[in-house]
């Protein structure tokens, strides 16, 4: 059996849809599982184990018309697109792959998909509790008459050897001076987000570094988009102990979060790759609820804060919050 999976939305995005390969590779051993993704989530698909091969969407109309072939020439068995909005590229591609079974989402309007996914026509800000975006890409399975089952409900990701050993050349490996040998916990501070309303204010993110230096004796590293290296730089001015991370692709920040043992982070997809290696999170989110549910960490221990309501920015969640959560990961630790 040859399975196509559509992911072409973002790095989160592709994260959380692992868990669905993790199944059908445990009820379906022999079938070949295939990524169509997008230019901004390709390199996750590419170095999974699981995953057999991963075809690039690119907008361009040449791009597109090879990648129509190359889909029809794989005579996949099933075409499944998990999300749960209609997708005007998702649809126009499943109509011109010839593929023999397709589940998706479809609309009263068009019935582009053989199957629709289960549930997926409701809107889930309108759900008193709405699924939360692992299980509901599970449901896109249930066609293939694969279950859900808690195994399933975290993703999964392999560290770069080359990335890790990168790592371990740049963090600092100071030892806590009143147990010899013990390495101080590595936390790791994420500051970039997927839209200006999603960054935490710089003045909150310095008073944080500086606590974790000063009543938690940790390492701290700051993470970073490349376009965000400068507030890093302006963090490290008031915190000099902290290492600015400079991240060379995608997976010396998988390696770093592996790594880590907790992050701290607003709402975006390093939450989710924190999950993938059940690394203890701080997640920030703005007040939409709905949203909340559906993208929470996924981390055994994990900690929600969100801005006060209405206000929909990340910026507007409050350093006492964060500090609480400090507090309670660190009892945890001791």
């Amino acid at each position: 059996m040859k399975i196509l999976i559509v992911q072409i939305g973002h790095i989160g995005d592709m994260v959380l849809t692992m868990p669905m390969v993790m199944a059908i590779k445990n009820d379906y051993p022999s079938a070949r599982v295939h990524i169509l993704a997008s230019q901004r989530n390709y390199h996750l698909a590419e170095s999974h184990p699981m995953i057999d091969k991963v075809l690039i969407y690119r907008k361009q109309i040449f791009a597109i018309a090879g990648l129509v072939r190359d889909i029809r020439r794989e005579r996949y068995d099933w075409w499944i697109d998990p999300k749960d909005h209609p997708s005007r590229e998702g649809r126009l591609l499943c109509r011109l792959s010839g593929v023999r079974s397709s589940i998706g989402f479809n609309t009263p309007e068009t019935h582009i998909f053989q199957y629709s996914v289960p549930g997926a026509e409701v809107n889930n800000s309108t759900l008193p509790h709405p699924m939360h975006c692992v299980e509901r890409n599970m449901q896109a399975l249930l066609p293939l008459d694969i279950q859900r089952s808690e195994k399933h409900l975290r993703p999964m990701l392999p560290v770069n050897t080359h990335s890790a050993e990168y790592v371990r050349q740049l963090l600092p490996n100071q030892t806590n001076g009143e147990v010899i040998g013990q390495q101080r916990p590595l936390i790791v501070c994420n500051l970039s987000a997927g839209g200006a309303h999603r960054y935490w204010r710089q003045e909150n993110w310095v008073q944080t570094v500086q606590q974790l230096f000063s009543e938690y004796s940790c390492r701290v590293a700051l993470l970073s988009l490349p376009q965000d290296r400068h507030l890093a730089e302006e963090i490290r001015l008031a915190a000099p102990q902290a290492l600015v991370f400079p991240t060379r692709s995608l997976d010396d920040a998988v390696a770093l979060v592996a790594a880590a043992d907790l992050v701290i982070t607003p709402d975006t997809s390093v939450v989710h790759i924190a999950a993938a290696f059940d690394v203890p999170c701080i997640a920030m989110y703005h007040s939409l609820w709905w949203n909340m549910h559906k993208f929470a960490p996924r981390s055994s221990r994990s900690w929600l804060v969100h801005s006060p309501a209405p206000s929909d920015a990340v910026q507007d969640v409050r350093l006492e919050q964060v500090t609480q959560c400090l507090r309670e990961w660190w009892a945890q630790q001791e």
